[in-house]
This record gives C-alpha cells, structure tokens and sequence, in this order.
C-alpha cells in the first residue's frame, strides 16, 4: 500500500514540475523589456510612413499608389515585422491588401492555401506566381534581385490589376 501511495505521489510531483516547466515555454521571451507589444503581437513594429519602415528594413520599400488599388482605402499600417520583413497593409470597409518584402528567396506571403488556381507569368523580366480561383486570384508572390514579394488581396480580382500592382512594387 505504501508502493502504491509512492507511485502516486511521485507521478503527481512530475505532473507539477512538468506544467511549470511547460506554462514557462509557452510565455515569450523577454529579451527586450523594452519593446512594446503592438497589435497583440511580440516583434511588429508600427512605424509612421513608408520612409520610416525602409529605414527599419535596410532596403527601399516602394509605397502602392492608392489609385491603383481596386478599393478605397480608409487606412494605411506600416510595419517591421519580427526584423524579418517589412509590410504594408491598405484596409478598407470589406476589403483589404497587405504587401510584404523581405531579403532573400523563401515565400514570405504567409498564405499556405491550397488554391484551386496557379499560373505563373512574367512581368518586366520577372516570374510572378498567382494563386487564385476561377481567373480571380488573391495571391502574388515573386524574386527579383534579391528580394522576396507579396502581394494578398481579401477580395479576389483580375490578374491585371494585380499585375499592375505588381508592377508598382518593382524598383
């Protein structure tokens, strides 16, 4: 009987030192006490303009011109994301695009939906993937010099316009 309240007593002594351990992992890092938390999330700084977000990123970040967006914009968020990539989202009432652009090669879209559509064209000397549904399409991701791109549009449209969105990116 003894054995039995030992094997009890000890499985729950691991039961408790194992949920502390575990609650502590699940808690970010605070490695910069300084840093605020902004959107509910750890490592997206707002900045206040395009110029702003470039001087962060260590690269030119193009700003698309608002004509060209096939909705109207109500708001404009800059942002450095998680030092990673920069970002730029265009929200408006049930509509919204966000724009990244990040060194290197890897997709940075976020987007992994298994969309129904995938074409890729070239634009300006640059292969552009689309994804999409029945020739409307949400997704753009392409590599030029060194870099990686994307454009997510909420409201799926015509690959033209998101050509020339595209384009508007393109130094």
């Amino acid at each position: 009987h003894l054995r039995k309240m030992a094997s009890i007593a000890a499985g729950v002594a691991l039961l408790l030192i194992g949920g502390t351990l575990m609650k502590n992992e699940f808690r970010p890092a605070d490695s910069n006490p300084g840093q605020e938390m902004v959107g509910g999330a750890y490592g997206i700084e707002e900045c206040t303009s395009i110029a702003e977000l470039s001087q962060k990123a260590g690269f030119k970040v193009k700003e698309i011109p608002e004509t060209d967006i096939p909705f109207k914009v109500n708001t404009v968020s800059y942002q450095w994301c998680w030092d990673e990539f920069a970002q730029v989202v265009y929200e408006g009432n049930n509509n919204s695009l966000t724009y990244r652009k990040a060194k290197g090669t890897e997709d940075i879209s976020g987007d992994y939906t298994q969309y129904e559509q995938v074409l890729d064209q070239e634009i300006n000397g640059v292969s552009i993937t689309f994804k999409g549904t029945k020739d409307k399409y949400e997704l753009a991701t392409w590599v030029t010099q060194g870099y990686s791109y994307s454009i997510n549009i909420t409201e799926s449209t015509t690959i033209d316009i998101l050509s020339k969105l595209i384009q508007d990116c393109m130094d």
